[in-house]
């Protein structure tokens, strides 16, 4: 997401100056960004592969990386939610307590 993340802001915010740049301007960023998420994209590919030490099936070792994934996933996301809703409450003691 960072590398769409970076041609996004080339385009929606190209008059602020940034401590680092990208040699080549549109066309050096599609190309570094590119390659980033082509890279991305293949480790996550090989990640899924089961390497030829491991003893089990293929189909396991994938479900065992799948669910691990998922898990990784959901448990920032309630983190995150939970955060925002005692920030939330947080803030309402604090304005009832100052009005």
């Amino acid at each position: 997401m960072m590398f769409s993340a970076a041609i996004y802001l080339r385009y929606k915010r190209p008059d602020i100056k940034r401590s680092f740049t990208v040699p080549g301007g549109n066309i050096g960023m599609w190309i570094c960004s590119g390659l980033g998420i082509a890279t991305c994209l293949l480790a996550g590919y090989f990640g899924f592969q089961a390497p030829s030490s491991y003893v089990g099936t293929a189909s396991s070792y994938f479900n065992f990386q799948f669910f691990g994934l998922v898990i990784m996933v959901i448990i920032p996301i309630i983190v995150y939610a939970w955060g925002k809703r005692s920030n939330k409450a947080e803030l309402a003691k604090v304005a009832a307590k100052t009005h």
